[in-house]
């Protein structure tokens, strides 16, 4: 197993730890909200919080599929060029260019590929994050609607979404075809490390 691929497997062992905790608070909560309260049982539709839980409930569901359904592509940072002079800090216009071996420039194109999985990855783990954590909200909403009211509605949609973070689960499979999209398109754009 190379670098890269041990550095995928760390991290997305850390995303599913993750996306177990945000699943199981809702659970948690509904589990104490049952115990102090019992079952819902009214179903009246008031505007709080039985009407208010359902219009947010829509709102996080629209927002994760709609607008966060595509990890947000962070800006690349423009490639780098080192001069003798001033090796961090350069300019295309300077006169004394550090010419590199091929044997630099082989370990340079490994380390840019290698950067660009890493940001990739981050980009990839930071909208799955996102999202989890919206969702996440909006249900322990719902569960707070229903320690105060007992509406079943509110209950319903706390169902709805703890389904929807489940079916969201960051698979190897999700996060190898965003990779594959994604790091030729920083590769192209001549992307480096800083």
């Amino acid at each position: 197993m190379n670098e890269i691929e041990t550095l995928e497997f760390d991290e997305s062992r850390q995303l599913k730890f993750l996306w177990f905790f945000l699943v199981f608070g809702p659970f948690n909560f509904a589990f104490i909200v049952i115990f102090l309260n019992g079952l819902p049982q009214l179903t009246v539709l008031n505007i709080f919080p039985a009407g208010f839980g359902v219009i947010l409930t829509f709102i996080g569901v629209v927002s994760v599929c709609i607008f966060l359904r595509n990890p947000i592509k962070q800006l690349a940072k423009p490639p780098q060029t080192n001069t003798i002079a001033n090796p961090e800090n350069s300019s295309e216009e300077s006169l004394l260019k550090y010419k590199k071996t091929p044997k630099e420039l082989e370990d340079a194109s490994k380390m840019t590929e290698s950067f660009a999985y890493d940001f990739a990855l981050n980009e990839w783990r930071n909208n799955c994050i996102v999202r989890l954590a919206i969702l996440e909200g909006c249900a322990l909403f719902n569960m707070v609607g229903v320690f105060v009211s007992g509406n079943v509605i509110n209950f319903a949609c706390a169902g709805v979404l703890v389904a929807f973070m489940i079916s969201l689960f960051p698979s190897q499979y999700l996060w190898e075809s965003y990779r594959n999209k994604r790091v030729p398109q920083l590769l192209s754009d001549g992307w480096q490390s800083s």
